[in-house]
């Protein structure tokens, strides 16, 4: 069973804000979701099963200084993923999930990990440095090539970890880990995980 729904973007400098309206007059308002670029705004809305013209179309609407709307159907799941209420959620500490992205040889010879942090990053910042939000990768780089990101993470970074194929995973050890990005207050805390 699907929701329609409508997509509203508006770009901000080279960061595009999207947000999700249902089209049911009792639907929940959802957490805006911030892209820091353009392949962030193009995953996200393939995620969305936006088709290429409709894509093209927002992006011409979108340089000219416009919002792009576009009408959607999602599933229950995609609006929990992409637009939900994962950020109360972990915010509130309901969510203890933590979330891990695996690069390949390949992925960290093209740069795809470095694309990761400078997005997290980016986002991070953009999101007023949400409290507890961390990236964490391998101290030891030569056993695997693992990120780690936080609970709180989830709520305004969580369509890109799953453009990066993201997947649940328990807490790294403390000592296994280097912090790359984030909250570094949360390190005190992290210690406890």
């Amino acid at each position: 069973m699907t929701e329609e729904g409508t997509l509203s973007i508006v770009r901000q400098g080279n960061a595009y804000q999207v947000r999700y309206a249902s089209n049911n007059p009792r639907g929940r308002d959802r957490q805006p979701y911030v892209c820091p670029d353009a392949d962030t705004l193009d995953a996200l809305l393939h995620q969305c099963g936006v088709e290429v013209g409709a894509i093209t179309q927002a992006y011409a609407e979108l340089w000219q200084g416009r919002v792009a709307v576009l009408l959607v159907a999602l599933s229950p799941e995609q609006i929990q993923a992409l637009f939900g209420s994962t950020l109360s959620r972990a915010s509130r500490g309901d969510s203890r999930l933590w979330y891990q992205v695996r690069f390949s040889i390949d992925d960290i010879t093209t740069g795809r990990h470095i694309r990761l942090q400078n997005m997290f990053e980016t986002l991070f910042l953009s999101t007023r440095e949400p409290t507890g939000a961390v990236m964490f990768g391998n101290r030891n780089v030569q056993d695997d090539y693992t990120y780690y990101f936080s609970p709180p993470c989830a709520g305004f970074f969580g369509v890109v970890l799953s453009g990066f194929g993201a997947s649940t995973c328990a807490p790294p050890v403390p000592k296994s880990v280097i912090l790359l990005a984030g909250d570094a207050g949360a390190l005190g805390a992290g210690r406890r995980w």
